[in-house]
């Protein structure tokens, strides 16, 4: 009898397999499980155990603070950079959103005064070139997620938003600043050291305005979120220099075991030009996978990389 019924649920283990596509290796667990009378928890600690490699953060809750790569906060750059301190404002499929809690540089919306959004900043290149590789280490790059992005327009002003875009790291729009961050005391940020001693204005409360990546009252303007914790919608000029910056990213899963590979999902391999600005070095390719057999995934890259004729002459091949 005792037979039997370890066969029927050996069995019954083999159709769930099938159906919720299981892979082979937790399948052979499963069996070796149900000989030892450890079947559900054994394989939902596998289970766990692979989200967790895959996304070490996927466990973490709304409100909750991580340290996720470094940057140079202590303005002693002697000591080397310091973990960057990020609060979670959202979680969606696993994937938690991230902002920084400190103001961690500044620089300006634009390096030059003329009408732009969000989609041609400066500081939008700023971030996901130079700023992407100087604080994430390979391993860490690749579980950071490209993040769809829709700017709104100006709520006062109308100024438009510009287009959508998806990045690795953007700054809040001003409707997502207002969503995630509750009251005045939770918009207000504190400068680190080294903001502080790039120009960051506090005008005596100890905190600092950081930039919202929304228009202001034109396209030369972009909102920010004052040092009481007020919105600008009027926004400041682009080129000003006092603004703090707060990074936001989403980290997801990585892709670094190939074998997890399903269609649809994205992966970064290899590096390119792709942001048009040489001197902060190419730029981590981001694939898609189109199809997996037999281990192999086949995969083409999410944007177009280059342009180049066919062939270099006109003739038949």
């Amino acid at each position: 009898m005792a037979k039997r019924k370890r066969e029927w649920l050996i069995g019954a283990l083999a159709m769930i397999v099938g159906a919720v596509g299981i892979r082979p290796g937790l399948a052979t667990q499963a069996n070796a499980a149900v000989e030892t009378g450890q079947a559900v928890p054994q394989i939902a600690a596998a289970e766990t155990a692979q989200a967790k490699a895959q996304n070490p953060y996927a466990d973490v809750q709304v409100g909750d603070m991580i340290e996720f790569g470094s940057y140079e906060q202590d303005n002693n750059e002697a000591n080397g950079p310091e973990p960057i301190e990020w609060r979670v404002l959202d979680v969606s499929d696993g994937n938690p959103l991230l902002i920084s809690v400190y103001g961690l540089d500044t620089k300006p919306y634009n390096d030059s005064y003329r009408w732009v959004t969000w989609k041609e900043s400066t500081i939008r290149q700023w971030l996901n070139g130079e700023f992407f590789r100087t604080a994430f280490t390979r391993e860490e790059q690749v579980l950071i997620k490209k993040e769809p992005l829709t700017t709104a327009d100006n709520p006062i002003y109308g100024t438009s938003g510009g287009g959508a875009v998806k990045d690795k790291v953007f700054l809040l729009s001003l409707e997502e600043a207002e969503t995630y961050l509750l009251d005045d005391n939770d918009r207000r940020t504190e400068p680190s050291a080294y903001a502080k001693a790039h120009g960051a204005a506090t005008h005596g409360t100890g905190n600092g305005s950081w930039w919202l990546r929304t228009a202001g009252f034109d396209a030369a303007r972009a909102a920010y979120m004052n040092e009481m914790g007020k919105v600008d919608e009027y926004g400041t000029v682009g080129t000003d220099t006092d603004k703090m910056i707060r990074p936001v990213i989403r980290l997801g899963s990585s892709s670094g075991d190939l074998s997890a590979l399903r269609a649809g999902d994205h992966f970064t391999f290899g590096s390119y030009e792709q942001d048009n600005y040489e001197a902060n070095g190419p730029e981590p390719i981001e694939w898609r996978v189109l199809e997996v057999s037999g281990g192999s995934a086949l995969a083409v890259s999410e944007d177009a990389l280059d342009m180049r004729a066919y062939n270099n002459e006109w003739v038949n091949i």
